[in-house]
């Protein structure tokens, strides 16, 4: 089977850099994408989400924030406003997070519009990361 080579850079660091995956299932706003060899040229806007690359049975995960995506031949580009790796996750801090965010979100009189929405991205954000957890 073949593989792909997978860079993945966000404003402040290459997270990745020519990694190579054999499946990569990438959170795009469209819904969730599953690329494997051969896969159709690519260019997609990438949505908060967890990104997915295996390579011969080992997976490893990033919890991305928006970007776009590039799938070209055996080379995909992952360009993120935000990247983190699981086992970077504060698993402890998220569970805090989560819990403020449903304490802000308990009372939408309080809240603006934007605000409501700012709320509910990090509540995900926050569910994300605890999902990623048992990931590991």
């Amino acid at each position: 089977m073949g593989h792909f080579k997978i860079d993945i850079l966000s404003p402040s660091q290459v997270v990745a850099q020519s990694v190579e995956a054999d499946l990569v299932v990438i959170p795009t706003v469209r819904g969730q994408i599953t690329v494997l060899p051969e896969h159709t040229h690519v260019v997609s806007n990438l949505d908060l989400g967890i990104l997915q690359l295996s390579c011969d049975g080992n997976e490893s995960h990033y919890l991305l924030d928006g970007g776009v995506c590039k799938v070209l031949g055996e080379k995909i580009t992952i360009l993120s406003s935000s990247c983190i790796s699981a086992s970077e996750i504060d698993f402890e801090r998220a569970k805090i997070e989560l819990k403020e965010c449903r304490q802000k979100l308990a009372d939408l009189k309080e809240l603006s519009t934007e605000d409501i929405d700012l709320w509910l991205r990090k509540e995900r954000r926050s569910e994300l990361q605890i999902s990623m957890a048992n990931l590991l």
